[in-house]
C-alpha cells in the first residue's frame, strides 16, 4: 500500500509523517538526510552489482563489516561496459577478463572476472585468478633480462632459422623463418626461434627467478624445472600476475604485488 512506484501520494504522506515525528523529537526515530522537499522515487533501481567476483572474494570471512577496496567506481563501470561490449562479438562459450592497475602503487583500479552468472562462459569463476599459459606475453620480460645481461641490444642481429635445442625444435606460428633479423623486429613480430635462442644463453632458471621477483612466478608441473619452452609461455600464470609483470616492466624493472585493499604498499623488488 505504500510502494512509491504504485502509490506515490500515500508513500509521500507516510514519509512526511515520519519526518514530522522526527522533527518533534519522538524517541526511536533516528537521524537521516531526507527532507520533506525530496522527491518520492517513482521506480525501483537495480541492486548494485559491480565487481561481483572481487566483492565475493573480499567478503569471505568478513560478514557484517564494511570493506574498502582500491577500485575506482567510474573506471570499474567503464571496464564492465567495455568487457560486455567485447563479449557480444565472441563465441557463446568464450570468456573474457580484465585488470586495470595503477603503475606506481600497484592498486587495482578495475577488475572484471568474467560475465558473472553466465554458465556457458564460466561466469561463476574469477578468471583473473585462473591459471593459463601466457603464450608469447612473456617475451618482453625475456628480452628485458637479455638486455640487462648484455646478451643483446635492440639492434643486435639474430638468426631466425631452423634450429634444434636437444630434442626441442620450436617453430614460428606460420611455420616460416625470417632469416637475419634485429632483436627489436624479432620482438615486434613475436618470433619464437630468437626468443628461445636468447633464453638458451640466459638460462631458464635465471629467467624464472626474475619472473618471480616481478610478481609472476612460473607455475610448473610438480618436480619440473624451468626449461626452454618458458620463452614461449611454457608455464602457468594468472591475469593478475601478468598485470604485475607488466607493471614491473613499466616501473624501472621493480616488482611488487598488486593490491586490492587500501593500506601500505608491499615490498618492492628489483626484478630487471
Amino acid at each position: 500500500a505504500l510502494r512509491p512506484d504504485r502509490h506515490p501520494e500515500a508513500a509521500r504522506a507516510a514519509r512526511d509523517a515520519l519526518l514530522a515525528r522526527r522533527a518533534a523529537g519522538v524517541p526511536g526515530i533516528g537521524p537521516g538526510d531526507l527532507t520533506a522537499a525530496a522527491p518520492v522515487p517513482l521506480a525501483r533501481l537495480p541492486m548494485p552489482r559491480l565487481a561481483p567476483h572481487l566483492a565475493r572474494e573480499l567478503a569471505r570471512g568478513a560478514e557484517g563489516t564494511r570493506i574498502a577496496s582500491t577500485l575506482d567506481l567510474p573506471l570499474q563501470r567503464a571496464a564492465e561496459t567495455v568487457a560486455a561490449a567485447a563479449l557480444r562479438d565472441l563465441p557463446d562459450r568464450a570468456s573474457l577478463a580484465l585488470v586495470v592497475a595503477e603503475l606506481r602503487g600497484r592498486e587495482v583500479r578495475a577488475l572484471v572476472g568474467g560475465e558473472y552468472g553466465a554458465e556457458g562462459r564460466a561466469g561463476a569463476l574469477d578468471l583473473t585468478r585462473a591459471v593459463r599459459s601466457p603464450g608469447s606475453a612473456l617475451k618482453p620480460a625475456l628480452y628485458a633480462l637479455a638486455f640487462e645481461a648484455g646478451l643483446a641490444t635492440p639492434e643486435t642481429l639474430l638468426a631466425d632459422l631452423p634450429r634444434r635445442f636437444g630434442a626441442y625444435a620450436p617453430e614460428n606460428i606460420d611455420r616460416g623463418f625470417a632469416g637475419r633479423i634485429t632483436v627489436a623486429d624479432a620482438l615486434r613480430q613475436s618470433l619464437n626461434l630468437p626468443a628461445v635462442a636468447l633464453l638458451a644463453e640466459l638460462g631458464p632458471i635465471r629467467f624464472a627467478g626474475a619472473l618471480k621477483l616481478a610478481g609472476a612466478p612460473a607455475r610448473l608441473p610438480a618436480g619440473a624445472d624451468p626449461s626452454l619452452p618458458l620463452a614461449l609461455g611454457g608455464m602457468g600464470t594468472t591475469l593478475r600476475e601478468m598485470a604485475a609483470l607488466y607493471a614491473a616492466l613499466g616501473d624501472g624493472g621493480v616488482g611488487a604485488a598488486l593490491r586490492l585493499t587500501p593500506g601500505p604498499a608491499g615490498a618492492r623488488r628489483q626484478a630487471f
